[in-house]
């Protein structure tokens, strides 16, 4: 493959010469911006995770939500986009049944997922570039996602020599389809939390140094359903690591602070069990008129209990398993996470399931 891709560069454009005053007497193009200040038509970006992080199913969830033009892990979409996603490992029944809980997890446009969004299933297939960018073109694709990247060569990762050959025809992709062009990666061995991003991904590191954009996933310290989101991007400044959590099939922002995995802080509990019930009626109170967001829920916690944030997180945490306290469902795509009794949550999930009253509860302020 890698004799073949060498051959195909032969083709490229040739180079372009600009005169820098020329440049002076003008204003660049505005940025075609995929996600703002983030990812650009005619970038090239990649999504890195150690195995079991559920790799697929981000991109998934960023396909859709650059499709529907809905917010994708704290990023935003300007508006939506014709996406084209290549994916070479589920067979076709499962990543169907992905597609559909995923969507339905969302709440996505099932009007804007047909419009825009089309999905390639290429497992045990061989990839020709020449024919996905044809697909893009007729297609006028937008944004394309391959998923995963090692599908994509069959040489050592680990040489430059066999990996810049691939990285050369996103370029050429990018450039032919006029589009983003996205790519999943794997870590290598060991605990991704040990290393800086710029050191994620397995294999050379001209990947690190190739694309315009990095979205890296890490095992969260504290929760085991829970990972750091953490950021790197040529052309943008630089955007806070996040977290996030997997909820009711697809993935959401997590107040949890964004805190890594690492060989030095394994996933630990925080505090004893017996510690944290002495807070239950304090807990408690903090809901007896009514359940309460989440954040509301745990900020109340800090500055009417006086606990530290950490330790509040932790006494809600045990609670919640106990049945003490009781989280709600996310009410919506966007919506609120409540906490309170079992009782007041369950009232708040059957009225949410009517149309007169789910506006309130969605806006804050459940009756």
């Amino acid at each position: 493959l890698a004799g073949e891709l060498r051959s195909s560069l032969k083709t490229s454009q040739p180079l372009e010469i600009v005169n820098a005053g020329d440049w002076l007497e003008t204003e660049p193009p505005p940025a075609d911006q995929i996600f703002t200040d983030f990812l650009d038509v005619g970038d090239k970006a990649s999504l890195i995770a150690s195995a079991k992080m559920r790799k697929s199913f981000v991109i998934l969830q960023a396909a859709v939500c650059a499709a529907t033009g809905v917010p994708f892990l704290g990023l935003q979409v300007p508006k939506p986009r014709r996406v084209l996603l290549i994916q070479m490992e589920i067979r076709p029944p499962h990543f169907h049944r992905r597609v559909l809980r995923m969507c339905r997890a969302m709440s996505a446009d099932a009007a804007l997922v047909k419009q825009n969004l089309r999905i390639i299933n290429a497992r045990g297939r061989q990839i020709d570039f020449d024919d996905i960018s044809g697909i893009a073109r007729k297609m006028n694709a937008e944004f394309i996602i391959f998923d995963p990247l090692y599908k994509l060569h069959d040489g050592d990762e680990n040489l430059a020599k066999d990996i810049k050959p691939l990285l050369a025809k996103f370029d050429e992709l990018a450039e032919d389809a006029s589009a983003a062009v996205l790519y999943v990666h794997h870590d290598a061995k060991g605990i991704a939390g040990d290393r800086d991003i710029r050191d994620r991904g397995a294999g050379s590191n001209a990947l690190a140094r190739d694309y315009d954009a990095c979205i890296t996933l890490t095992a969260h310290a504290q929760a085991e359903d829970a990972s750091v989101v953490a950021f790197l991007c040529r052309n943008y400044p630089p955007r806070e690591n996040i977290s996030s959590v997997w909820d009711e099939g697809c993935f959401r922002l997590s107040d949890l602070e964004p805190i890594a995995k690492t060989s030095t802080n394994k996933q630990t509990k925080q505090t004893s069990a017996a510690p944290a019930r002495e807070y239950r009626s304090q807990a408690l109170s903090v809901v007896a008129a009514k359940a309460l967001i989440s954040e509301d829920f745990h900020d109340a916690l800090v500055t009417t209990v006086r606990l530290s944030d950490k330790k509040a997180r932790t006494v809600t945490k045990i609670l919640i398993e106990e049945k003490t306290l009781r989280k709600s469902v996310r009410l919506g795509y966007q919506g609120p996470v409540y906490i309170g009794t079992p009782e007041q949550i369950a009232k708040i999930e059957n009225d949410y399931a009517n149309p007169q009253l789910k506006s309130s509860i969605t806006d804050g302020t459940p009756v």
